[in-house]
């Protein structure tokens, strides 16, 4: 008898059968401690020791998509492992070998050999975490393998982020020669829930609060910019897909945590790495790129003040700081072509921002300005979207929220980060704004705005992050040098 055997509960969860021992091994094996568990009640009352554990000790389930990795845990501790007849039968009935070759569809362009990979993966294997940097053509990779399964009659859910996404997936599609108006539906604020079409393009706002029947009737689910999927909200998604086998997240980056790396296997299956920025900057895929970190150095009284603060208080300093943003402002005036200031709090930060350029702005030869964020109409971004495509004066000042992410403008010449983020997904995903190429020999430029706050010995906290995105700049072998002003 093997000491462990699998059951299928469903396409979200296996089973695992095996003796109380081991199960408290595998509960060890697949837990992680969670973010800042230091400062929770319950760990400060002793109630729980911090970690999150994705093995259940009550009914031995595992995500359906830690498989590999469990078999890697039996292997390394030689256990024997094995599966019931039902979970054999439906495991081996899921391995037939597709050779799908995606130039079958005409499109505009010639694919790359990572994108096929990638589309034939996603056939074959049905679970796979795809890890593809910003403009490596992560929409092609969706399309291609998606409509290669409306063809066999699947229904399919595409969940993004933001309801711009979902205007411009649908356009992406069309734009790859497919009748996406034909073949997809689009639901976001306002828009009907029901439809008879075989893709489903929607926002996970617009539909997480839905029950399990809703969901009942998707074959494949794609979430593009997965690293969003640790959010309860899509984890609930995800586990309302009972009967849902291809399961797909895409992403330009994922966090170098455990935390991230085993809830997204679990939810979508083993990590894919497709491609490095680096490599595609190379080959001329993508804008060739320059990072600029302009280090502000404050005057001894203000760092001493700032020395003492809280990192809010911190922040608050920074964004509130009248010659700070004058100068973001000048550097956005003096950029040639397109630019993109990005911000974080929209009353206390972009609107100064979006203000003080708009009256830099009121030639009739002077550039466009325009102010994106949470509340701005989807069809307005768009519009904002379409003008920056088809000029080269054009200054956005735009949240993260809303334009870090996936929007896809190929005339940006440069990018500011207005406000210090740490973060690596965001950092690589506010980059890769920049990177798309609106000409063969087409660069990018990045202003990276640095406070420092030096007091002494003692470094302040928005320097520590940017030492942090220094790091980030250095593995990905991005160009970079530092220039320090007073």
């Amino acid at each position: 008898m093997d000491d462990i055997t699998l059951h299928k509960v469903n396409d979200v969860y296996l089973q695992v059968e095996c003796n109380d021992s081991i199960a408290y091994e595998l509960s060890d094996y697949f837990s992680f401690y969670a973010k800042n568990y230091q400062h929770m009640p319950k760990y400060k009352a002793g109630m729980w020791d911090g970690r999150i554990r994705l093995f259940s000790i009550k009914d031995n389930t595992l995500y359906y998509g830690l498989l590999e990795k469990l078999a890697y845990f039996a292997k390394t501790r030689e256990y024997t492992i094995g599966m019931s007849v039902d979970f054999k039968r439906n495991f081996e009935a899921n391995t037939t070998k597709i050779a799908f070759d995606v130039n079958s569809y005409n499109p505009p362009f010639t694919p790359y050999d990572y994108q096929k990979t990638a589309i034939n993966l996603i056939l074959n294997k049905k679970r796979r975490l795809i890890v593809s940097p910003t403009s490596s053509g992560k929409s092609f990779i969706i399309y291609g393998s998606m409509r290669y399964l409306v063809e066999q009659g699947k229904q399919v859910l595409l969940v993004v982020p933001t309801t711009s996404l979902v205007e411009q997936m649908v356009k992406d599609f069309k734009g790859y020669g497919w009748d996406a108006d034909e073949y997809c539906h689009k639901i976001y604020s306002g828009k009907e829930k029901l439809s008879d079409k075989p893709v489903i393009v929607t926002t996970w706002q617009s539909i997480y609060k839905l029950g399990k029947k809703w969901f009942s009737r998707f074959d494949v689910c794609y979430v593009d910019e997965a690293h969003l999927a640790t959010a309860d909200s899509i984890k609930g998604i995800m586990e309302k897909l009972e009967n849902c086998p291809y399961r797909i997240g895409l992403t330009g980056t994922v966090e170098d945590t455990q935390t991230h790396k085993l809830v997204l296997q679990g939810v979508f299956g083993k990590v894919h790495n497709t491609v490095s920025t680096k490599k595609l900057m190379d080959a001329g895929v993508v804008a060739k790129l320059k990072i600029n970190a302009i280090s502000l150095k404050h005057n001894d009284e203000d760092c001493k003040i700032v020395s003492k603060m809280k990192y809010s208080d911190e922040i608050k300093t920074i964004i509130n700081d009248g010659k700070r943003n004058k100068f973001i402002c000048n550097l956005a005036q003096k950029q040639k072509g397109n630019t993109l200031v990005l911000f974080n709090f929209v009353e206390k930060h972009g609107l100064p921002l979006y203000q003080t350029l708009s009256e830099m702005n009121q030639g009739d030869e002077d550039k466009l300005v325009f102010f994106v964020h949470g509340n701005t109409p989807t069809d307005k971004r768009e519009e904002i979207r379409e003008i920056a495509e088809n000029n080269n004066n054009v200054i956005i000042v735009a949240s993260y929220g809303t334009f870090s992410t996936g929007i896809n403008i190929k005339n940006l010449d440069s990018v500011i980060f207005a406000h210090p983020y740490k973060s690596k997904i965001k950092n690589l995903q506010s980059i890769g704004r920049v990177l798309r190429k609106a000409s063969k020999d087409a660069k990018a430029t990045l202003f990276d705005i640095v406070d420092n706050y030096g007091w002494k010995k003692k470094r302040n906290t928005t320097y520590k992050h940017f030492l942090d995105r220094l790091s980030i700049y250095e593995k990905e072998q991005f160009e970079y040098k530092i220039i320090e002003l007073n």
